[in-house]
Parts: structure tokens; sequence; C-alpha cells
């Protein structure tokens, strides 16, 4: 969904210097300036050849084996998000995609996993934007005789936003209709958007893996699958396109729903014909869900 028109209090920027090709975790530093803001978007620089400490932009083949955990507490708002989704140009022009929407207090538990790492370079770092808003309250100066505290209403209004990924593998390539796992995470929870990592772009040559290091399922695939939702409601999400929800790097769009509640091992993606199916693949969903009760 492209929403280029938003305003945004501050930015932070974090370098994360790779350690080996063997450290498959990085933790994010303490970052004061972050905490007890409203992230809004996280962006990694295109075109840079250095950071700022002199080190090597980490290449496009080693970004795409990159997952952001975001962790709040004890509480996960984003799990395994693909990094190479941040990582966006169109005719070599950056473009800053808004994909987030929560507050952040601690910085130094939310970490990078690599799901093989052995192509990394010491001479190499990660480098992260974060775009932020301030969450101000403020007495009103329109209704004194109210004589209360009032929120923004832009920020009174906003559900925080949670991504959590659900990976499904093809394990028999003869059947064309796979189902959801049963996660136990997902169960009721109220889903405001799906997204697919996948093979899609002209930009992207490398094969695509998960962050248990499985093969991400071919382009060829996702043009001829279809999901079929089945909702608590009784109603049916049914043989929508999944190329409608992949990432791509021409069209930043989000198809939006309204809080459904999925019965997910009721649900299934359908595949048109066996032709270039492989064992042990793997669909790799990306859900978006509201955590507001």
């Amino acid at each position: 969904m492209n929403r280029f028109n938003e305003y945004y209090d501050g930015v932070e920027s974090v370098e994360i210097p790779i350690r080996s090709n063997t450290d498959t975790k990085y933790y994010l530093p303490n970052i004061p300036g972050l905490k007890g803001k409203i992230i809004k978007r996280i962006s990694l620089a295109n075109g840079l050849t250095h950071t700022p400490n002199n080190k090597t932009m980490i290449s496009d083949a080693n970004l795409k084996l990159a997952f952001l955990t975001i962790v709040n507490e004890k509480d996960i708002v984003v799990h395994r998000f693909p990094m190479y989704m941040l990582h966006k140009e169109i005719n070599y022009l950056p473009i800053i995609t808004e994909l987030f929407n929560f507050s952040l207090k601690d910085t130094e538990k939310c970490y990078i996993e690599f799901s093989n790492p052995s192509g990394l370079s010491v001479s190499e770092s990660l480098f992260i934007n974060f775009f932020y808003e301030k969450q101000v309250s403020y007495r009103s100066k329109l209704c004194p005789l109210l004589n209360k505290t009032i929120v923004d209403s832009a920020l009174e209004k906003r559900e925080i936003e949670r991504i959590y990924p659900l990976q499904v593998e093809i394990t028999d390539v003869n059947k064309t209709s796979v189902y959801f796992p049963d996660d136990e995470f997902l169960r009721n929870k109220k889903v405001k958007s799906i997204q697919c990592f996948a093979d899609v772009s002209e930009l992207v040559s490398a094969t695509l893996k998960s962050p248990d290091d499985k093969t991400i399922i071919a382009n060829t695939i996702y043009k001829k699958s279809f999901l079929v939702l089945q909702l608590k409601n009784g109603l049916r999400i049914n043989n929508l396109p999944l190329n409608m929800l992949t990432y791509d790097f021409w069209l930043d769009t989000e198809i939006l729903f309204n809080n459904l509640v999925v019965d997910w091992p009721k649900s299934y993606i359908k595949i048109a014909n066996k032709t270039d199916l492989v064992a042990n693949t793997v669909f790799y969903f990306l859900i978006h869900y509201s955590n507001a009760s």
C-alpha cells in the first residue's frame, strides 16, 4: 500500500558490523533515541557503497538470508521479517516503504538472524534506518472545559500492527492442495493483511531461503497458486491469487482485510497443476494481525 505522505519526528540509524561467517544471530545495540517511539518505517539504504564506519554494505545475496525480529519486553511484535523486503529501489531511486506501526522499548532485545552465514564477510555491515513518530500526550486547548489530557487522535485510533511468519511446506509433489499448519499462536488472531516472500521481481536473482534454510518456492508456482481461507464467521477467502500477495519491487501494494479470524487447519493453498513442484520447498507468509482485544 503506497503511503508517501507520512510525516516523521525523527530518524535513528544503526550499523551492525558482521563478526564472522559462522555467527547466525546479531542483536541490535541499545538505541536510547528509539525507546518509547512509534516506529513507522524501517529501511535499508540503497546505492551506498560504504557505511559511516567505512564498512562495505552487506551484499544482496547475504541480505536475502537475513530476518528481523522486533521484541518489546517479552512480546514479539515482528517475527522473522525478511530484511530483503526493506531494501527497495525503482529505477535506482530509493523507496522507503511503510510496513510497521508499533511502539518500541527494548532495542537490545531485537535481533537479526541469518539462515546461512557462510557467505558473510567481516568487511560488511548492516546499516538500518528507523523512522519514528513521538508519542505525545497534551492538554486540549480547543476544549478547556473538558479539563483532561487527551492523546493525538491519530495515535488514539492506531492499532499496533504485529507480524508473524507462517511457513507451509510442500511435502508431496503429487498433491495440489497444501494445507496450513495448526499454528497455536495464530488461533483467533485478527488478520489485517497477508504478504508472501517470494522470488517475483526481475531484480531478484539468487535463491531465496526461509529462516531455517529451506528453499522458498519458485516464482512459477506462485503464478498458478490460490489462497483458500476458511473464516471462523463462515465466510471464505476463495481462490485469491497468491501473486496478488507477493512482495514486488515495482508495485508496493497490500490487500487489507477487516480483522479476519481464520480457521487455519481448514485453510489451504490450491495449486493449479503439479508441474515444477519440488518437495521440501516452502511458501513463506507474513501474517499482519491486530493485537487489540
